[in-house]
């Protein structure tokens, strides 16, 4: 029998993991991270307002496209989330000419097995440091591809955390990013059905969220602020 962790135990776990020598470490991560002064707010100039009413597109990706995507993600010893990250990420550089800034990623903060198995809200968003050269797509794609996975060896520091330490440091930040971005894969089941509850409000100016349904439906879903881009942007 599998055992399940209580909620309330997982809180207590991170308030150890705050005395930890592993917070210590992940709080000098950070704080190296952030020394480099990266762009935070990549969309600052289209903040005109605070209005977060937001409205979505999607788009289908064929899975004879989406396979040849996974031959180069599995050829290339890349994440498909890294692709993508650093398809994003190279638009942003060519359009806005940044080169160097943060996206928001989704974390699972499940590192356990017990964890795995217990119902709740463990997943935070977390900054990913980009840096876009001149290099080779696949070139830029390894470094956000090893960008990554340096992250998820520090995901227990909350984005509160990081805030927190920034501002102790003299450099507060309303947003650690103005972009999330995400990939996610859905097992097919016939015993249960996927239902997205979107509130057309979004806390970020813009969310991308690849997904893929199985191996034969892929969804491109791009979520923006009305008030700083129009659908044909």
């Amino acid at each position: 029998i599998k055992r399940h962790q209580s909620y309330q135990e997982y809180i207590d776990t991170y308030e150890k993991y705050k005395k930890s020598k592993r917070y210590i470490a992940d709080k000098k991560f950070w704080l190296k991270q952030f020394s480099s002064n990266p762009r935070c707010s990549i969309f600052e100039a289209k903040k005109t307002s605070f209005n977060y009413a937001s409205d979505e597109v999607d788009f289908r990706l064929s899975s004879e496209l989406f396979d040849k995507i996974k031959a180069y993600c599995h050829n290339n010893k890349i994440s498909v989330q890294s692709f993508f990250n650093t398809v994003y990420s190279v638009y942003i550089y060519k359009t806005l000419g940044n080169d160097f800034f943060t996206l928001g990623v989704p974390v699972l903060n499940r590192t356990t097995e017990v964890e795995l198995n217990t119902i709740g809200l463990y997943m935070h968003i977390v900054p990913l440091l980009v840096r876009i050269s001149e290099d080779s797509f696949l070139q830029n794609a390894i470094n956000v591809e090893d960008a990554q996975l340096t992250l998820f060896r520090h995901q227990k520091f909350t984005q509160y955390d990081i805030k927190e330490l920034l501002k102790e440091e003299g450099k507060p930040q309303n947003s650690l990013f103005d972009m999330v971005a995400d990939y996610q894969y859905f097992e097919e089941n016939e015993d249960y059905e996927f239902e997205f509850i979107y509130s057309n409000s979004l806390s970020v100016p813009l969310e991308i969220h690849m997904q893929s349904f199985g191996a034969k439906k892929h969804n491109l879903k791009i979520r923006y602020r009305t008030s700083m881009f129009s659908e044909k942007e």
